[in-house]
């Protein structure tokens, strides 16, 4: 470790030494000569920091690269990460409205799939089957005194209906004038058994959910987004998805929903994709990477590489030609691509330092140290 650290510094004491050609070892302040020369150079706005010229075999020696500022529409990609749950506008709640026994129950299992109209369950409710008595009552009273405007029988279909009795089924009772003690519920839409709260032989009460039916053709997945990020977020945005259990294989994404509420504790805010299910591979539960891109206008751009961070201050080296660098403040934006937004402090076309940014940092901290200890022996 020792030995690494000493190779780690030899260039920079070596590169301290080219810089102090013509000083005086240990000497803090500059001669005359150096402060006018010092003088001459431009200004620096950066407290604490000078232009500082270099000649040919300094800038060769650190290795000094500049480009020139330009204008580009930065790609900002924002990575989130979510559970796959079921489309609720999908998910069917298989309820009854009135209270009864459970006979026959067709699904076995969680997860099991069905087919929409196949047979879920039959139940034995007293309240259906005195329904079903009073409307083959009403039939029977219609053919004997006769009813022209059908109203009895109608009211006891009613009656059925708003319990769910299909019109299939009530043609069944009419038509076979037998009361059915079990009736049958099939199941709605095509999908999977979501939930299944009900065995053979349970009593269930009125308005209970007896199962939840989910269809995943299509399924939702909700992410946690930074604050920060949601003015990238946009309605119908798509977005590449990765699984780890399907590793290599990318699939789309778009955004259908932004919950308008922010969470205190973790200061992000859900936001929700709606995925095309193809061939069932999404199950709810599995975890999901998203990755959305959103490509910003135009702007200033510098490379990251170009950019000093002195806390609550941000500069970049402009050169100016025939060595000479000045430090200058900037205010930057987003940062993607290995570039970042210029809001403040350079121009178009601007050349600045990509490489060699930190030695000459360096020798400008120092000049500014030693003009300052200059002044004071003139003062003297």
């Amino acid at each position: 470790m020792i030995k690494t650290l000493i190779l780690t510094l030899l260039p920079l004491m070596y590169s301290m030494d080219v810089f102090s050609q013509g000083h005086n070892h240990g000497q803090h302040s500059m001669s005359e000569a150096e402060m006018s020369k010092m003088k001459a150079l431009p200004p620096s706005n950066v407290s604490g920091r000078v232009s500082i010229p270099l000649n040919a075999v300094q800038q060769q020696f650190i290795g000094v690269k500049t480009e020139k500022v330009g204008m580009r529409a930065l790609k900002r990609l924002i990575y989130l990460h979510g559970v796959v749950g079921y489309d609720e506008t999908q998910l069917y709640d298989i309820n009854i409205k009135t209270s009864g026994y459970i006979g026959q129950l067709a699904v076995n299992k969680q997860g099991q799939y069905v087919e929409k109209g196949e047979l879920l369950l039959t139940i034995y409710s007293p309240e259906l089957y005195q329904a079903q008595e009073e409307l083959l009552q009403a039939i029977e009273t219609q053919r004997k005194l006769g009813d022209p405007w059908n109203t009895l029988v109608e009211a006891a279909k009613n009656r059925l209906r708003l319990w769910d009795i299909t019109n299939t089924q009530i043609d069944e009772i009419v038509e076979s004038g037998e009361i059915k003690k079990y009736l049958p519920i099939y199941a709605p839409i095509s999908g999977i058994v979501a939930e299944k709260l009900i065995f053979p032989k349970n009593e269930v009460k009125a308005g209970s959910t007896l199962l939840k039916i989910a269809n995943l053709s299509q399924v939702w997945l909700e992410a946690e987004a930074y604050e920060a990020d949601l003015p990238l977020l946009k309605l119908g945005q798509t977005a590449d998805l990765t699984l780890s259990y399907f590793p290599g294989m990318r699939f789309q994404a778009k955004i259908n929903f932004v919950y308008p509420f922010l969470d205190p504790m973790t200061r992000t805010v859900k936001v929700r994709f709606v995925i095309e299910n193809v061939d069932n591979k999404f199950l709810p539960g599995m975890y999901a990477t998203v990755v959305t891109a959103e490509v910003l206008k135009p702007s200033l751009v510098a490379p990251n590489s170009a950019i000093l961070n002195l806390g609550k201050e941000k500069i970049v080296y402009k050169a100016l030609g025939d060595g000479v660098y000045v430090p200058q403040l900037i205010e930057t934006g987003f940062s993607a691509e290995g570039m970042t937004q210029i809001i403040k402090g350079l121009n178009l076309d601007e050349e600045i330092v990509v490489n060699g940014n930190f030695l000459i940092d360096s020798e400008s901290q120092l000049k500014s140290s030693a003009s300052e200890g200059g002044m004071g022996d003139m003062k003297m």
